[in-house]
């Protein structure tokens, strides 16, 4: 894996277990800014790692999670919009920043 850039550029790379907490945090920070998930899950990593995921990647800048995707095929993608609404999330190594206003 090569090093983690040091000038603000974004690294893609495939997510690693140990990015967990990161992408826990930022997802935090996309349901409190923007809704998404509408309910938050009760085990938000979970909920990132569906089994069925054919594939899935993190954005890296200065060594934090400034993003994440992931693959399923199309015909078992659902609506996961489950749990109760929650306001405080696990401590993470994460930067959220809005990408588009």
């Amino acid at each position: 894996m090569p090093a983690a850039p040091v000038d603000g550029t974004v690294n893609i790379r495939p997510r690693l277990h140990s990015d967990m907490a990161g992408c826990v945090c930022l997802l935090g920070h996309v349901h409190e800014w923007d809704g998404y998930p509408l309910r938050w899950p009760a085990d938000p990593q979970a909920w990132l790692t569906d089994s069925r995921q054919v594939a899935a990647w993190v954005a890296e800048r200065a060594g934090m999670i400034a993003g994440h995707v992931a693959l399923a095929p199309a015909t078992q993608v659902r609506q996961r919009a489950h749990g109760p609404a929650h306001s405080v999330y696990p401590p993470g190594n994460c930067s959220a920043f809005r990408c588009f206003s």
